[in-house]
């Protein structure tokens, strides 16, 4: 029966591939899969995205519209009670407008909040990454 025991044991052994990670491959998963460096990465992300909204206050702007109608003018009649002859009208409203903010002193502040912004995400996350690695460091020593 033990040897039945031990034979189905190894078998099963040998069925499943054994895989084993590298210390490097190890140390380079858990730095990526760390949910506060990720949330970290994402919050300097964010950062890099309200720069550009920053910037893009800077660029002109268009603004397109129009408008079409159609008018059945067929049963007009005069004052005196004739039909007039007038034919139907399609009158049409087009406009294109460009625009561009020549002073505005709150952008400049704006875009120099974007900046420090993204240089405080960045120190943020090299912190979260250092005190990663002497966490790691400290359970490696023992």
């Amino acid at each position: 029966m033990i040897r039945i025991l031990l034979i189905v044991t190894s078998f099963i052994f040998l069925l499943n591939n054994a895989s084993a990670e590298t210390f490097s491959a190890a140390l380079k998963k858990a730095y990526n899969d760390n949910n506060e460096l990720n949330a970290e990465r994402e919050s300097l992300k964010i950062s890099e995205q309200e720069l550009k909204i920053s910037i893009s206050s800077y660029l002109p702007s268009v603004t397109l519209s129009g408008s079409k109608s159609s008018e059945d003018t067929n049963k007009l009649t005069n004052q005196n009670g004739t039909d007039a002859t007038i034919s139907d009208v399609d009158p049409t409203v087009q406009s294109l407008t460009i625009t561009q903010t020549l002073i505005d002193f709150g952008r400049g502040a704006e875009l120099s909040k974007s900046k420090i912004g993204i240089k405080l995400a960045k120190a943020k996350l090299l912190k979260k990454s250092k005190k990663f690695y002497i966490n790691l460091l400290k359970l490696i020593q023992g």
